[in-house]
This record gives structure tokens, sequence and C-alpha cells, in this order.
């Protein structure tokens, strides 16, 4: 962070990862020096003069304008937080594409430029405070640090404070660890966007991180139930010291490493990596409980480190914590986080032995004599940005259950009721599980290795006798193949339990299945969308290669192993010939389209590089839709681009360059273009780290040749999806109005796809069917094309007569395909949209029309797709000023709507119905009668889960501005500007 006053620097602070480690400053005990720093108390008294001050930090600058910063100190003097009050301003340019696009989810703006109110500063270095002291003593207006001090009680018990971990950031500068001089953090309370929070922590790989909580919104009688639940889950000793406001989404704006000078990224060093583990668990079914030793061997990778952040679920309560051969340490802890304080910094490379002892009740009864890990690898302390490490495990249990566990068998034994085994797993691991219950067991084996099953009695109950030999089965046969695929397998034996949980998990050696997805659904299975049981063990058996044996280097390269794990499944069925009604990526389309409540298709939430952040407060789906379901087609097409073959080789050649290791998408990338001489640049730039699915509209026409061919001719239109994202502009008379921004998804010109297409021919009438009979199949040709930027063309011959073209037929290509010849109206109408977003309501009209005359096969449909084309001519001639003729075509939406509604799910009918208020509320708007349109917008018929309602929002807030209804307006501007719509006139007062 760097400081300015004026036009003069005060301090310059370098970041100082890389350099020799020192022994850390004086011997101060952190937990007086904690306590001291709890006691620091608001001095009002001394209120510093904050005009003309500037903070810069990451990418970030913070002006401070009128207003008064105020210390926080402890008894010794010590200041530990500045609380601000006034008028400040912070602006911040993101580092790349990504970080801009998820500032513009979520905030509507793909650059940071937001005054605030009030803010909290947590500023370590040392000259820093001492020249903000120095600074002339303020005399605040009336008020003023009134509002800096309730600000900074809220911010003492915030879930926001806790997240960031500013405690231990203050703790650890407060004890002089040199790298921690750098810290900041800061809260604001943003005019548009509300409360949210900047922190720069030098100790961090990526030290640059902007977000926001967002606390849950839950109604009285949801807050009641939340209540009694989180009442009854704490007399059980579970979810201790959680209350109803620390429930909600940490939204991340942008998180980076910082950059050089020529523009690099700069990542932190990661403090510690665990090495080895030595764990001795005791478990007990009957009670639920699990007492635990663990030694963790930590090796340093950074300097200058006194902290070690550990993850232990919270329902397990640490009775103590030391470093071995060493004495008790002390530790901070905040729900799963562990923040352990050494007594002095290792040096890089220097081994440390960490012990950590911990009981509580862990495990969940599942039914049918069964139980689950409350968390699977939460049982024992993790660290580390990859967490590879070697594991001796020691696990007891009560002699009338069995237990399966990953590792191999070294010794075991009973002792009285108890039984015992000792498991290794020499190849380093990302985690280390086990499973206690009754299970049935089947012992088999693929090739040297040796293949364990156990299932529990509901899974048994459930599929019948075969159920073990059938699961058996598919566990050798993907094993097989994957082995064949991918390269050896390292360890002699699999084993593959089933669990009483909602998901599936794999660890090196063992996976564990979800009971109820094994279940046998039935003709249910497909309507509730149950993925076939096979397809589920082949991913799992998958993750034995990726994600085990070649892991991810972060977060952003996560998607590598789910994403291949659920190609690998759909590359296996494929192999095996299976026909699976539900498989890894059915459904995408739908899902990956769904929209959200700004409008967005879910889609667009992000690339597949975000890894985890995808889970925030605007979708909690995202994260399975984008890593799980695109990470596979992503791969599906680049397999098609290369040739499946080839990209199978490709493959094998990778796994075996990159075997035992972790590795990043960029290194990912490279190897596949050093394997393939491929270019790849543009494909990930589009599918990797973009986002977007085009629309293509494509024609077809087939023509005799002079030889006796049949030439095909194809043309091909890419449309770029988009949003609508709307603003409250000043008209020429002053008058407030609405405009709708189109903001589109991707850039089509630099749009490539390899599309599988399908052409029907003739059936050859001597070929038989399975009976002898005629065929009843119908024969097609499968083939491949090309579609580069906006338009395309093709032209081939064929020597069959040639019926009809399909493209994508399988949905196997991320972009959504029509047929001109059989959605015309469809194609029309979006052509009009994209004339009407820029502005073209002559030509919008014309197409509009166009549309209507148009006839397409899908007679059934095309009475309400005229309806919204007569909704959209409305809007299409009230936003050229012609309210008269516009009413018109409202009435005419509204009838054709009417005679075509019958049978139309009513959310369907709702949202078009609301709809059509909002023109109507324009028209009247337009009229001057604000009341009218108040009172039809006030009263129910939007709907906050309706992204096309955004519109209807905002002008529900003019209409009860221009009838002085202030909460109203509140009100409705607070959801439009949760949807992105920009509010600044209103803000501005109207005068922007």
């Amino acid at each position: 962070m760097r400081l300015w006053v004026g036009d003069w620097k005060l301090a310059l602070l370098a970041i100082l990862v890389g350099a020799p480690s020192l022994p850390v400053a004086g011997e101060a005990d952190p937990a007086a020096t904690l306590a001291e720093l709890r006691s620091a108390v608001f001095d009002g008294s001394q209120p510093r003069d904050a005009a003309g001050l500037r903070l810069t930090t990451g990418f970030a600058t913070i002006d401070l304008g009128a207003g008064v910063l105020v210390p926080v100190s402890t008894a010794a003097g010590e200041v530990v937080e500045w609380v601000f009050a006034g008028d400040g301003e912070i602006r911040l340019e993101p580092p790349d594409e990504v970080e801009a696009g998820q500032l513009e989810l979520f905030t509507g703006d793909s650059q940071l430029h937001e005054s605030f109110t009030e803010a909290v500063f947590i500023i370590a270095r040392e000259a820093a405070t001492e020249a903000l002291m120095a600074r002339p003593t303020a005399v605040p207006e009336p008020g003023l640090t009134t509002r800096a001090e309730d600000f900074w009680q809220a911010w003492r018990t915030s879930p926001e404070r806790r997240t960031l971990g500013a405690e231990i950031g203050v703790l650890l500068g407060a004890l002089e660890v040199p790298i921690y001089e750098e810290y900041f953090a800061g809260w604001f309370a943003g005019e548009r966007l509300g409360r949210f929070c900047l922190q720069m922590d030098p100790a961090a790989v990526e030290q640059v991180s902007v977000g926001q909580f967002v606390r849950f919104q839950a109604s009285e009688e949801q807050q009641r139930r939340i209540s009694g639940f989180l009442h009854r889950q704490q007399q059980q000793g579970r979810l201790v010291g959680l209350e109803i406001g620390d429930l909600g989404r940490w939204d991340t704006w942008i998180s980076s490493s910082l950059r050089s000078a020529a523009g690099l990224p700069r990542p932190g060093t990661p403090a510690f990596e665990p090495r080895s583990y030595r764990l001795d668990v005791t478990v007990d079914p009957r009670s639920g409980g699990l007492v635990s030793r663990s030694r963790v061997e930590l090796e340093t990778l950074g300097g200058r480190r006194l902290a070690v952040r550990l993850k232990l679920s919270a329902a397990l309560e640490i009775t103590r914590l030391r470093e071995v051969d060493g004495g008790d340490l002390f530790y901070q802890r905040h729900d799963d986080e562990l923040f352990v304080v050494l007594p002095r910094s290792p040096a890089p490379g220097e081994r440390i032995v960490l012990e950590v002892d911990a009981e509580g009740r862990f495990l969940e009864p599942g039914g049918h004599d069964n139980w689950a890990l409350r968390e699977s690898l939460g049982w024992y302390p993790r660290t580390g940005p990859t967490e590879r490490a070697t594991y001796d495990v020691t696990l007891r249990w009560p002699r009338e259950f069995d237990l399966f566990a990953a590792g191999s068998k070294v010794d075991d034994g009973r002792d009285r009721d108890m039984q015992w085994q000792r498991r290794r797993l020499d190849v380093p691991a990302l985690g280390f599980s086990f499973s206690v219950g009754h299970f049935e067991t089947r012992t088999t084996a693929a090739g040297d290795v040796k293949i364990t099953v156990a299932l529990d009695p509901s899974v048994i109950e459930s599929m019948g006798e075969h159920a073990i030999d059938e699961l058996a089965a598919t566990v050798v046969r993907s094993f097989t193949y994957f082995e064949k695929t991918f390269g050896d397998y390292p360890l002699d034996e699999l084993t593959v339990v089933t669990v009483p949980r909602q998901f599936s998990q794999a660890m090196l050696g063992f996976v564990s299945l979800s009971s109820p997805m094994m279940a046998n659904w039935g003709l249910f299975g497909s309507l509730l969308g149950v993925q076939d049981r096979r397809s589920v063990v082949a991913h799992e058996v998958a993750h034995q290669w990726w994600g085990h044996l070649i892991g991810w280097s972060s977060y952003r390269d996560q998607w590598i192993s789910e994403a291949m794990a659920n190609y690998a499944a759909l590359a296996w069925a494929r192999h095996r010939g299976l026909k699976t009604a539900v498989g890894p990526v059915t459904g995408w389309q739908e899902e990956l389209t769904t929209t959200l409540a700004d409008g967005r298709p879910l889609e667009s939430m992000g690339p597949l590089v975000l890894g985890e952040r995808l889970f925030s407060s605007r979708s909690q789906d995202a994260y399975h839709a984008i890593v799980y379901r695109k990470g596979a087609l992503v791969l599906s097409m680049l397999a098609r681009r290369l040739g499946e073959d080839t990209f199978l080789e490709a493959l094998r050649h990778l796994s075996a360059a990159a075997r035992g290791r972790v590795i990043s998408t960029e290194e990912f990338l490279t190897l596949f273009e050093r394997i393939t001489a491929e270019d790849l640049d543009g494909f990930a730039r589009q599918f990797i780290y973009g986002t977007g699915l085009p629309e293509i509209y494509y024609d077809y026409a087939f023509e005799k040749t002079p030889q006796g061919r049949w030439s095909v001719r194809v043309s091909a239109v890419q449309e770029a999806p988009y949003r609508t994202r709307y603003a409250v502009v000043p008209a020429a008379d002053g008058r407030p109005k609405i405009e709708r921004r189109r903001v589109e998804q991707l850039d089509v010109e630099s749009s490539e796809l390899v599309v599988p297409f399908q052409i029907l021919v003739p059936r050859d009438p001597s070929m038989t069917g399975r009976f002898g009979g005629r065929s009843t199949s119908q024969p097609v040709l499968d083939g491949r094309m090309r579609i580069a930027g906006r338009h395309t063309e093709h032209r081939f011959e064929i020597d069959q007569v040639p019926l009809k073209m399909w493209f994508d037929a399988r949905q196997e290509v991320l972009g959504r395909f029509f047929d001109q010849r059989r959605h015309p109206k469809r194609m029309l109408l979006n052509q009009a949209l994209e004339a009407a977003a820029k502005g073209e309501h002559v030509r919008a009209e014309d197409l509009l029309h166009q549309a209507l005359a148009a006839k397409s096969p899908m007679v059934s449909t095309d009475g309400l797709l005229d309806a919204h084309i007569h909704l959209q001519l409305a809007t299409v001639r009230l936003d050229a000023g012609d309210a008269g003729r516009a009413a018109s075509s409202l009435a005419a939406a509204r009838g054709v709507f009417a005679a075509a509604a019958d049978g139309l799910p009513g959310s369907e009918a709702r949202r078009f119905r609301s709809a059509c208020e909002i023109v109507e509320a324009r028209l009247e708007i337009e009229r001057g009668d604000y009341e009218g349109a108040r009172r039809r917008l006030h009263g129910g018929v939007l709907d906050e889960r309706d992204a096309t309602s955004t519109e209807g929002f905002l002008l529900l807030a003019i209409a009860a501005r221009e009838t002085g209804r202030e909460t109203e307006v509140e009100a409705a501007l607070e959801v439009a500007r949760q949807r992105g719509a920009d509010v600044s006139w209103f803000v501005d007062g109207g005068s922007s």
C-alpha cells in the first residue's frame, strides 16, 4: 500500500515476498497481544482531518474528501484501525477480462468507481500510522463522529470481518511479522453498492480481493424456522455461535495476484505445504463420536511466515494443539478455519510438525445401520494450496461394524470390544477418508489391481440381490478402460463403498458412492433427472487419474479434474455402447440457458476457470452446471476438433507428462499444443476463459449436379447471445425515461465452432431389420462443418439423395442451432430485437411484420410467438414515440395470446401478462398518468424472480417518485439495483 497526503508521498510499502527470512522481532505473547487488540476503543476525541488523503493498495486508489479519520487504539496507544466518515471515493481497474467480467456481474460495471460515506481501514504499516496520527486534528460537523462510531461497532461484529480473517491480519501485524506490514483491509459503505470489502493480503497467492457478503433474505416465518433449527443444532454441539445474520453468500467481485511493472502476474508464495500425515482416529457409530490425534509435517515454502492456516471441521472441538518437540501453540478459530501462531518464523525448506487433538460427534446415521462422516475430509487438519501428502493412519472402531478406508493395510488387531487397522498411502494424495457401518462385500480384480466393492443394506434393498455384482462389473470395466486410456494405476488396490449421503466422492484408492444415487429409481429416474448410476461410477473411477494422479494447481484449475472425469465417463459409455437416459451432460442446454433474476443466462455467470467462485448469491447452480457439464462439453468439442483417437492419444501422453503432480490450466493447454501441434489460443479464449452460447441460424439447399451427384449448399448466421441492461436517463424534456442497453456475451466475429451435422437419405430397400423385415431405421450421413464468424457458407457433394439436414442433433456443441425453415419467426424476431437495440426502429418494425407473416412447421407454437411479436411491436413503436399505434399493438398482443394460451403453464402466462402491464404502464407514464402507472405496477403484477420485470420496477420507481411515495421508490430501486440496473439518475437526485 502507498499513501499520499496532498502532493507528497509519505510511504512506499514494498511487497517482501521472497526476501531472506528473519526472526520475528520481540518475544510478544500472541494471546496477550490479541487480548490487548480486542480491548481497543474508538477514540472520538482525536479525529484527524481526512481531506486530501489518498491511499493506494493493490489495484485500488482511495481518495478521502471532507470528513474525519478516527483512530481505534489500545490502552497502550497502538492504533488498530481507522474509521472514516465523510465523502470518499474508491477506484479500481481489474487486471484482466475475467475479473472485469466478474466485477460487472456483481456491480453492473467493469470498473469499480464508487462513492462511500463511511469506511474502516486496517493499515499495518507503522510509518503510515504515524503519518496519519500527525495529521491536523479535525473539528467535525455535528453527528459525523457518531456516524463513524456506529459504523465501527457494526464492523466489529460483522460476518465480513470474520470472513476476511481481518483479526488475524491485525494480530500478525502487531507481532511484527515482516510480510504483514503490507496488510491492508477496508470496509466501505458505498452509496450505490452498499457495504463491500477490499483486502490486500501479502501472504496470499492472490493478494488482492474485493467482495461483498450478501445476507440470506428470509421472511419472518423463515427466520423463526431457521432460529429453531439453529437452536436444536447448537444443543447437540453443532453450528455453535452461528446466528441468522451470519447466513449468506460471499460474492467475490475480484481476486487476483499483483502485477509486475511489465503487467505480468506476481502471485504470492504459499506459506506451507503438508508432506506427510500421521493420524490416529477412533470412531464409534453407536454414539456418533470421533476422537483423533493428527500429526502433520509441514514444509515451509515462503519465509517470514508466523501463521499456519488449517482447515478442520467446526463440529470437532480441539483439545490440544502443539508443535511436536515444542509447547502448546496459540491459535484462533473461525468456523472451519484455524490460524495457528508459531513461536518463530521457519526458514524456507524447513519442516515443522504440528499435533492436533480433536473430538466431537462426527458420524451421521443414514438408516439401515449405516453412517456417513459429516465431512469426508473435515475430520483431520489440512492445509496448503495443493494438499498433496503421504498418509500413515491408524483406525479404531467397535468390533460389530465394518470399516473400509484408503491406503493399504500394513497391520491390524483386536483390543477387547474394538478392532484396529494401520493403513498407509505412500503415493502423495490430496486426502484420506474412510467409511464405517454394515456392508455386503465383493472382491474381484482388474488385471493386477484388487477391487473391493462394499454396499450398504439400503442399496442392496433397492437394487436387488444382483446389485453388488452389477456395480463390481461397472467398476472393473471402467477401471480397465481408463487404465488403458490414461496409463497405469499407481496402487495395488481400489476400494469402492456406498455411503448414505447425497454426493459421491473419490480419494486416491478409495471411492465413496452416494447410496441414493445407486438406488434403482426405475422409470422415475429419468423423469427426476437421476443420472445413470453406471456413469456416476465411471466418473468417480476416472478421478483416480484426473484429480489424483494429475492434480490441479489452484481453484482456477479444478475444472480440469471434474470436466475430465465427466468426459471420461462419456467416452467409456460410448466405448461400451451404453444407452443412458440421463448421462453426465444430459440437459446441459436447458440448465446453462436458464435465465437468472437479472436476465443473464446461467452460463454467463463466469468461465470455467472461476471454479468455486461460481458459487455466489446470484446462483447456487452455476458451479455444477459450468464446471461439470460445460467443462465436459468443452473437452468433447476439443476431441471433435482434433479427432477422437488423436484426442485420447494426446490425453495418454499428457497424463504421462503430468503424472504425480499438479498442473494449471495454462500448462494443460500448453501440453496439449505441444503434443498435437495445434494452436488452441482461440479455442481457450472462447470456451475456457470466456462465456456465451452463440445462436446459429442455418439454411440449406439441395441441387442435382450434371454428373448425377447431389450438391449441398449451407449458409449459417451466427448471432451473439445478449442480455438487456436497463438504465434510467433524462429524456429531451428532462423527464426520466428507461433506456435498454444490449450487452453482448461474446464476439461472434472471433467465434469458431466445429459442428456435427446429419443428412437424412432414403432407406435402402435391400436393408433388412433385426427380425428379417424391412429396416425401420432411417439412414443418415454424418459429417462435421466449421462455422466461423458471423456468416459462413459451405458447399459439398454427396452421392445419395438428400432429404433433410440437421445441425447438432444430439446437442454436442456449446451453441444453439435453429433451422431457418423450421424457425423463420424466431429468426426474424431475433433480427428485429437486434435492430431495436441499435435504435433502428423502422427496420425493427419491418422485420416484426415479416415475422408475423412468416409460416413455420411449428404451427402449435406460432400463436404464442405471434403474441410476443405483437408485444415487441408495441415496445418498438413506444420507443419511436408512436404511443397510438403502440396501444393498438398491445391490444393485438393480448388478443392473440388469449386465443393461443390454452393449456400454457401458469408461470408463462403470468410472465406474458406482466410484460403487457409493463407496456401499459409505459403508455400511462407517457400520458403523464403517474398514479395510474403506480397503481398498476404496485398491485403484485411484478415478479421479483422474473428478469423481464426489471423494467417494471424502474417504471414503478419513476411513478412512485412523481407521486411522492419515497418508501416505494426505495423498495423498487433495490430490486432493480440487484438485477444490475443503472439507477444513478435517482442517486444523483434526478439531475444526471
